[in-house]
């Protein structure tokens, strides 16, 4: 069996299909709808996270809520028009495309990590100093808030079928995604497991659904999920430098309170208090250490990179320095799954030091469908 790499960034949870099931509490009927929605991007992430989350809302009964602080409103809108020059609103920003596409959330994090830094280090914190501490807090919030919610409800039907593909034929994932729509699909297969799947040496596993996960894998994995920007399911003591892992909780237990999904500060049946683990998008990204080892390894001995939505942007710069020191296989195969492939090969080929690069689909839908194909399966 070759070994496969498949690195996944943003455009890997762009295509969402997944169905709810609602029973009604009177007649204990069952009622299955089905929902097609696009995961939020860096451009237009405001946009794109609440139209997702309306379309789920017409779907439950009891509606989330995904709070906004209105001084995070006005730090977003004094950007844009700084940005732009052109005045706006936050509900503009919120519902119109075209509008919500000119803030990137990355660059948003980079602008108020720049401002963080460029105050001088005083005993006394000044009230500026407050704001831009406090904005920065409202938007990680906001951010790991809202791809929980995402998680919480969207079992992904490409995503289940990825995880099948990896089950059955093998293979690795390099994700730089928080979201946990892959885990979860791959946890289902009960061929791979939180606690071992991530290559992390986690002190803790607390499960939000008590003291057991909801069912039972054989705590093994054949696969890896190394994740170097973390999961909205890693989490780090308040007291100590050490991670630990929250199982989510049962889908069948899920629902609008936010009670139900991943929160960015949790809590175990002790009391003991966890924040979350997971680096927010910005310029400083290079954490997890061992993780990067292990990132090396795998990719020095992988046949074929699959490469699904990741685009090496700016802000991905600390990648691209470690990854032009490996040493990579001289007729190692790139596969390219993007809308924008064909603008990308060059800078695949310079990265990977190689002429070997192809496209196979335009998005991550198509190349689902294909990997499940009997045709493709058997003949690999």
């Amino acid at each position: 069996m070759s070994k496969t790499i498949f690195i996944l960034g943003a455009g890997a949870s762009r295509d969402l299909e997944f169905k709810f099931t609602t029973i009604d509490a009177y007649s204990s009927e069952a009622t299955t709808s089905h929902c097609q929605g696009e995961g939020p991007l860096s451009l237009g992430f405001f946009y794109d996270t609440n139209l997702l989350i309306n379309k789920i809302n017409r779907n439950i009964s009891i509606p989330v809520s995904l709070f906004i602080p209105q001084r995070l409103q006005e730090y977003v809108c004094e950007y844009y028009q700084n940005k732009t020059r052109h005045p706006v609103t936050f509900e503009k920003i919120l519902n119109d495309k075209a509008t919500s596409q000119k803030v990137s959330i990355e660059d948003l994090c980079i602008d108020i990590e720049n401002k963080e830094n460029s105050f001088e280090k005083e005993d006394k914190i000044t009230h500026d100093e407050a704001k831009i501490f406090g904005i920065k807090m409202d938007l990680d919030s906001y951010y790991h808030t809202s791809i929980s919610i995402i998680c919480n409800f969207c079992f992904s039907i490409y995503h289940a079928k990825l995880a099948q593909y990896l089950s059955d034929c093998g293979g690795n994932v390099i994700s730089f995604n928080w979201d946990i729509l892959l885990d979860e699909a791959m946890y289902h297969t009960k061929d791979w497991d939180y606690s071992t799947g991530y290559d992390i040496d986690f002190k803790k596993l607390i499960y939000k659904d008590g003291d057991t996960p909801y069912f039972k894998t054989n705590g093994t994995s054949a696969n890896l999920i190394l994740k170097p920007h973390g999961s909205i399911n890693w989490y780090k003591n308040n007291e100590k430098e050490e991670y630990s892992l929250f199982y989510p909780l049962s889908r069948n237990m899920r629902g609008g309170s936010p009670t139900t999904y991943l929160r960015k500060t949790e809590c175990d049946n002790n009391s003991n208090y966890y924040s979350s683990a997971a680096l927010p998008p910005g310029k400083h990204r290079d954490a997890f250490p061992n993780l990067w080892v292990k990132i090396k390894e795998t990719m020095e001995e992988a046949n074929s990179v699959v490469v699904i939505g990741f685009h090496f942007k700016e802000t991905d710069d600390h990648f691209f320095k470690k990854i032009s020191q490996y040493k990579f296989k001289k007729d190692i195969k790139i596969q390219l799954v993007d809308p924008r492939a064909k603008e990308l090969v060059p800078r695949y080929k310079e990265i990977f030091d190689t002429n070997n690069v192809e496209i196979l689909f335009a998005n991550f839908k198509e190349y689902c469908e294909y990997i499940m194909k009997d045709n493709f399966v058997e003949n690999r």
